[in-house]
């Protein structure tokens, strides 16, 4: 079956939606019902045409998004939205779930989202154009970590697979590039996928000889003998490639003679020093990963920074390597002119091997960096040595009071989508909607504790309703994720 733009289509999970574009790799993206500010990029074979007219596909911003006015049409459509499927009704519940314990969900985090349409729309974008880097500017309390997990939401929806680091001056410094490039690959998720780390790619390339045989078309000189020892029954071999590719001090000599008794003919796999070398090897290695995804069948990588202003928080020779770690993100991401430093400056490494390694493993390889950041003296000087151009950088704005009754009027109403048997008195919704307006009027309110309050009034709104019409009865039955 082959699809195009404006066919109505159906999907085994996620229900009717219209093609909107058409990816590469049998890949199609497609705006579904209940979904339409969320466009989700699928497995054109998941999919069954829709025999009849095709449909204009809604275009980008034509469905209202979280946080822009609702109309009263608009306000009454959302309060009589069709009953969820079982299955939805699950995912709801899990969504609930995690937001009553003050976790970020897997699912359903853009229903919940106010007052970032800007931002939205910028990363859509991004995520169209496959490539590119951006500033998150937050300050603390605006939201710059929900931002993250929604836009991590969303790349991973897209067909994108994605990481997440904190950067943190002990844990995971940049100017340590063995302890970020650990985190970079054990935090690696992906889209309609179970399970982290590489393993999940592997599985996908585990038979091409592009990326096993050492003089294949796709091979890395780091990441296949990996792939090979992966695959191989001996778990000694294998153990120790595990081991060496999460980034920790790994004696070379016995890898390597583990690698040729398992039928390794390529050359001696580069140590993973903890020192400067990262610019040419480690930011190679993340483009190889990105690369190799799609080869996969994934969009390509998505990585996402976190408080990033911790870099100029270290001192000496430890500042100016973490700086040099960003610049080498950038220059892989963005083309020169928007650059604040020439790359081709950037160290090489101080043996001919390092020198020789490319910044990029492939010219068209689809990476994409986010980077947050709080507005802060030592953030600025962080910037100004990585960007040219700022026009790009995104401020994010502080909530209003306003946002807040916003926000906890649509968990509200995704609560009650959660709980088909359930809906909340629109004056108990008031109520908790004119509470988070007034915690945030005097200062006391923070987003996720409006949401977690929101959910755990709406649970003893329920429970108080259940009683009521069951008199015998004690409690509900135990919660769990998925009931």
């Amino acid at each position: 079956m082959t699809v195009s733009a404006g066919q109505q289509v159906t999907h085994p999970l996620y229900g009717s939606g219209v093609v909107i574009a058409i990816r590469d790799q049998a890949r199609v993206k497609v705006r579904f019902e209940g979904r339409e500010s969320l466009p989700l990029t699928v497995s054109e074979r998941d999919l069954v045409l829709v025999p009849g007219e095709p449909e204009t596909a809604m275009p980008p911003g034509s469905g209202r998004r979280p946080g822009s006015p609702r109309s009263p049409e608009q306000a009454h459509r959302e309060e009589v939205s069709p009953p969820a499927t079982p299955e939805e009704c699950a995912d709801l519940r899990q969504t609930v779930e995690a937001l009553r314990l003050g976790v970020v969900p897997r699912s359903y985090v853009r229903d919940y989202t106010v007052a970032r349409e800007r931002e939205l729309t910028d990363f859509e974008a991004l995520l169209d154009a496959g490539r590119g880097l951006r500033l998150v500017w937050g300050d603390y309390g605006a939201g710059k970590t929900h931002l993250l997990d929604l836009y991590e939401r969303m790349a991973l929806a897209n067909g994108f697979v994605t990481t997440r680091v904190t950067l943190d001056p002990r844990e995971t410094p940049p100017s340590h590039p063995q302890r970020l490039f650990r985190e970079i690959v054990r935090t690696l998720s992906y889209p309609d996928v179970p399970g982290e780390g590489l393993d999940p790619l592997f599985l996908r390339l585990a038979d091409s000889p592009d990326h096993l045989l050492p003089n294949g078309p796709r091979a890395s000189r780091i990441l296949s003998p990996v792939l090979l020892a992966s695959r191989h029954p001996d778990a000694d071999a294998a153990s120790w490639a595990e081991d060496y590719i999460g980034g920790y001090p790994m004696d070379m000599d016995y890898g390597t003679r583990e690698l040729k008794r398992i039928g390794w003919t390529g050359p001696r796999p580069l140590a993973l020093s903890d020192f400067r070398t990262y610019g040419r090897m480690y930011v190679h290695l993340v483009g190889t990963l990105a690369a190799w995804a799609r080869d996969a069948g994934f969009e390509g990588l998505a990585v996402f920074f976190d408080e990033v202003e911790y870099v100029e928080m270290t001192r000496g020779e430890s500042r100016h390597l973490a700086q040099e770690v960003l610049q080498h993100y950038a220059a892989i991401t963005l083309p020169p002119e928007k650059l604040a430093f020439d790359p081709e400056r950037l160290y090489r490494g101080g043996h001919a091997v390092h020198r020789m390694i490319p910044l990029r493993f492939d010219d068209d390889q689809r990476l994409l960096v986010i980077m947050a950041l709080t507005p802060l003296p030592e953030a600025e000087a962080v910037a100004a040595k990585i960007l040219a151009d700022r026009k790009d950088d995104l401020a994010l704005s502080v909530l209003t009071s306003r946002d807040f009754g916003d926000l906890a009027r649509l968990v509200a109403s995704l609560y009650a989508r959660a709980y088909p048997g359930y809906a909340p008195d629109p004056r108990t919704t008031i109520r908790i909607s004119e509470a988070a307006i007034e915690d945030a009027v005097l200062g006391d309110g923070s987003p996720r504790e409006t949401v977690r309050r929101t959910v755990m009034e709406l649970d003893a709104d329920r429970l108080l309703r259940h009683r009521a019409a069951s008199p015998h009865q004690a409690d509900l039955p135990k919660q769990t994720g998925s009931r």
